[in-house]
Parts: structure tokens; C-alpha cells; sequence
């Protein structure tokens, strides 16, 4: 005769020996791929960048001469309001080389226009939901950590020290850690720019989304404004009208 209570126990053994091996197999992954992130950001309201798509493009203005400042708050500070170190996307100094990159920007240490830059952290949320299907997954379902915080920026006229426009957008970032993010992260960067395969917690598009989307603004602006054009001028002399 079985011994049906014998039987439960030891398959009740069985599924927690075959659990926690998933567990331990998990976390090593976890550890080995941990230098695998895939970063995606978006700006609030933006369809995850689907509206982006249908944006039309117009003939812009010739290259401006800017100048940059970016206004840092203390990063410790940040890291004890939010109770997470995963901050580090708002503090980077990649927006300065995505300044370089843009051909409609041209920084000068001279240049009458400057740009103030500020970002803020709102809060950090780990990856809870995505935890235990991850785990279960063997890190197939990715490990999925979100920040939330916003980036602003003040097109300064330095000349009469007068803030003329200010341009905040909000940001929800979030990265993946997994098997998943090592295979999409060869494919989606190359069709989006909000995406990002990085080999740390770092990455541009947080920086990179907002200016996206302030490059065609400000140059819309300066286009069509005589007086918003002349601000981007080495020496403006503006003629009363």
C-alpha cells in the first residue's frame, strides 16, 4: 500500500529543492548579466514616443550659438529623499556631448543665448512585480526598475540676464535587466533612440528624450520671432518695431 502523506512529502521537498535551484540560478544570472542594461525613456503624454512619428518636419534655421549651464543638486541629498542610489541618469554629463552632437547647436562660451539645465528626481520604484516572473522565468521576463523624475530647461538671454522661455518635461525611465534585455538590446536601439544598451546603470536617454523633443521647439521659435531669433546672435542689436 502507498503511503500517500510519504508521497506529498517528499514531492513537497522536491518542488522547494527545485525552486530554490531556480532561485540560485536566477540570481546568477542575474549577477553575471548584470553589466547587460537596456534603458528605455519617455516623456509624459508622449504615447511612448508614438506621437513622435507623426511629428512633420519643417525647414529650420541655420546653426545657433549657445551656451550651457547645467544646474546639479546634491546627488547624496537625492539618494536619501528617494531611498535608492539608481539616480544616476539625472546627474550625467551626457547631455553636454548630445549638445555637441545636435548640428543645429554650436557651443560658444561667447554666445548671447545660454541654456540653464536642472533635472530632478521624483521617486525610484524596484522591481517588485517583475521580481518573482523573473525568477520563475530564469531571467527569460526581465527584472524591470522605474524612475521617475523631470529635466527642465531655461533659454537665458545673457545679455539682459532675463529668462525668456522655460521648458520642463517630466520623465518616467525605466531599465531592464535580464536574458531579455541582453537580445532586445542588439534590435530596439536601432530603431528608436529612446532605447539604450548600456553596460551600467548610466545611460543618455534620459537626457536624450527631452532634447528630442526641445531641438525642433526652440528652433520653431527662433524662426519665426525676430527678437527670439536675435538672442542666438554674438552681438544682437534689436531694432525697436
Amino acid at each position: 500500500m502507498i503511503d500517500v502523506s510519504f508521497t506529498r512529502k517528499k514531492y513537497s521537498e522536491m518542488s522547494s529543492k527545485s525552486l530554490f535551484r531556480n532561485i540560485v540560478f536566477t540570481i546568477s544570472v542575474f549577477l553575471l548579466f548584470q553589466s547587460c542594461f537596456l534603458h528605455h525613456a519617455n516623456l509624459e503624454g508622449d504615447g511612448y514616443g508614438i506621437k513622435t512619428i507623426f511629428r512633420r518636419s519643417k525647414k529650420l534655421p541655420d546653426t545657433f550659438p549657445i551656451r550651457l549651464e547645467f544646474k546639479k543638486k546634491d546627488k547624496e541629498e537625492v539618494i536619501k529623499e528617494v531611498g535608492s542610489p539608481q539616480v544616476e541618469p539625472y546627474f550625467s554629463n551626457h547631455i553636454f556631448n548630445l549638445f555637441r552632437k545636435n548640428q543645429k547647436f554650436q557651443i560658444d562660451p561667447k554666445a548671447n543665448a545660454k541654456i540653464r539645465i536642472t533635472t530632478g528626481v521624483d521617486r525610484v520604484q524596484i522591481p517588485t512585480l517583475t521580481m518573482l516572473p523573473g525568477i520563475l522565468t530564469l531571467g527569460l521576463f526581465p527584472f524591470i526598475q522605474r524612475s521617475y523624475g523631470n529635466i527642465q530647461f531655461e533659454l537665458i538671454d545673457s545679455a539682459k540676464n532675463k529668462v525668456i522661455k522655460i521648458y520642463k518635461y517630466n520623465i518616467e525611465h525605466r531599465y531592464f535587466l535580464g536574458w531579455a534585455s541582453i537580445i532586445l538590446g542588439l534590435t530596439l536601439p536601432l530603431f528608436s533612440d529612446r532605447f539604450e544598451h548600456s553596460g551600467t546603470n548610466d545611460s543618455d536617454v534620459v537626457m536624450k528624450v527631452p532634447l528630442l523633443n526641445l531641438n525642433p521647439i526652440l528652433q520653431k521659435t527662433s524662426w519665426n520671432q525676430k527678437i527670439s531669433l536675435l538672442i542666438f546672435l554674438h552681438k544682437a542689436t534689436i531694432t525697436r518695431c
